[in-house]
């Protein structure tokens, strides 16, 4: 028998000043057909909270999905001000099921206001699996904790600069091209904690492409230099054919990025013109 949602909880981290006690807060987890499975719908009170941890809150559950159907749903968050209230906040989703198990995701760096009341999460890039204390899939932001045995998603090739980028948190980046990355088309490729490869691979928190770390940092789409503060060390398959997924990913002597050489065009280089796959390895990622 399926398992199926039993309990739902969110908790808060807040990143800054106070939250007005009259700020209406309604957190809902659908389902693949957009069913309300679970729902909480609260002003809260007065959340004193500067760097402070608030939670967790329990969700009413509404209607006992499947798990098979919760994680190809959604889960909103939306505040509704009376006034100027921001919230810029971190939260932790977890969704307990009837055989034990827990689905569990992370977003960090969110900021809700009342220009900008709501936010959407596909649950199957939020969430993580665990079973019986094992993390057998994780779907954290790229400074969220990643350790071997892990397996992290949410991340997308930019149809623009055809560079790996971290689609998981929302924030689309800054592409070279112009604008946020475009993913339209991409699949959802993973990062194993426990790999064997070369090290040294970054996020920047800044662009959110994925980039090489060993070398003196290289230009920034977002401007400057590339920032790895808060990434893991992530670890690439290089040069092996007969490693599993989607390999014609070059390292870009320009910029330092990883990107797609599949295509007629290597994409654009923050650097200027395009990618230089001049003296790369052939890096596999799964997909």
């Amino acid at each position: 028998m399926a398992a199926r949602l039993a309990q739902a909880s969110v908790s808060f981290h807040f990143n800054d000043d106070d939250k007005y006690d009259d700020t209406h807060v309604t957190l809902t987890v659908r389902d693949v057909n957009g069913l309300v499975c679970a729902q909480v719908d609260s002003d809260y009170g007065h959340l004193n909270v500067v760097q402070k941890d608030e939670g967790p809150f329990g969700l009413v559950i509404l209607n006992r999905q499947t798990s098979d159907l919760l994680q190809n749903g959604n889960f909103t968050i939306r505040i509704t001000p009376n006034g100027h209230d921001t919230w810029r906040f971190n939260f932790d989703l977890v969704l307990a099921l009837s055989d034990g198990s827990t689905l569990s995701g992370r977003v960090q760096g969110l900021e809700l206001s009342r220009n900008n009341q709501q936010q959407e999460f596909e649950l199957q890039r939020l969430l993580s699996v665990e079973r019986h204390g094992q993390e057998i899939s994780v779907a954290d932001g790229p400074a969220g904790y990643f350790q071997e045995g892990d397996l992290q998603s949410g991340w997308r090739r930019c149809l623009k600069c055809q560079g790996m980028y971290f689609a998981g948190s929302g924030n689309g980046g800054i592409c070279a091209v112009g604008g946020e990355h475009a993913s339209d088309g991409s699949g959802d490729y993973l990062f194993d904690g426990g790999a064997s490869g070369q090290h040294d691979w970054r996020w920047c928190n800044k662009c959110q492409l994925l980039h090489f770390g060993g070398v003196q940092p290289s230009v920034c789409a977002a401007g400057g230099l590339h920032s790895s503060t808060g990434s893991a060390d992530y670890v690439l398959i290089n040069n092996d054919p007969g490693a599993l997924g989607q390999s014609g990913w070059n390292w870009c002597q320009k910029c330092q990025v990883l990107h797609f050489a599949g295509e007629e065009s290597l994409g654009a280089c923050a650097s200027g013109g395009t990618h230089s796959s001049d003296g790369s390895g052939n890096y596999t990622l799964l997909d």
